[in-house]
């Protein structure tokens, strides 16, 4: 079975194969063989992955506020996450802020419409190939209190959980293909107050 397979990440494929010299019968090609002969044998292999699509992808990236002295100078912040979805799957984001131990602190995405995002448009079957990503922009507003909570963040993990749910694209079992990609943009500003003390 392909999963009993794909399970045991294999890194190589064997092949058998038998090769007849000469298929044409052209005689004026020398039809022998020696020990010191030898023939190269050039294969490409398409092997297309269809599947259900239930796949976690996450990435880790820097963030910190600086000087934690003054966090508490820091009266609001905004954050933009764009995200630009190619494969044929719905996706469900979350963005975690950790401390240095990659301790969870907080999330940022508290609603669920914000965590949604649809799957990329496809064409007809029975390929399903994708026509044209979905894009989703969100600007996040934190406030005093959550900025607080999130004082030592060291790191920001962006979580993309990738599933077929029939309520937002294709039925039955997708086709994967190299070209899929999911592009995450995310970005920050904030009002700083400097006569504020802690």
């Amino acid at each position: 079975m392909v999963d009993t397979a794909v399970n045991r990440s294999p890194a190589f494929v064997s092949l058998n194969a038998n090769a007849l010299s000469n298929p044409a019968g052209n005689p004026a090609i020398p039809n022998f063989v020696l020990d010191t002969s030898r023939f190269k044998l050039s294969l490409r292999v398409n092997l297309p992955l269809y599947g259900l699509g239930y796949i976690t992808m996450e990435d880790t990236v820097k963030f910190s506020f600086g000087d934690n002295d003054n966090v508490s100078q820091i009266e609001w912040a905004k954050f933009v996450i764009t995200t630009d979805n190619g494969f044929p799957l719905g996706v469900t984001q979350q963005v975690f802020f950790t401390d240095s131990t990659y301790h969870k602190l907080d999330s940022l995405l508290t609603q669920p419409q914000q965590q949604t995002l649809l799957a990329a448009s496809v064409g007809g079957a029975p390929d399903y190939r994708v026509v044209s990503p979905s894009s989703k922009t969100l600007q996040i507003m934190v406030d005093k209190n959550k900025i607080n909570r999130i004082s030592k963040v060291k790191y920001i993990i962006i979580s993309s959980k990738f599933h077929n749910n029939k309520q937002w694209f294709v039925p039955g079992e997708i086709l994967f293909r190299l070209r899929h990609k999911c592009e995450i943009r995310f970005t920050g500003a904030g009002a700083y107050n400097s006569l504020s003390k802690s």
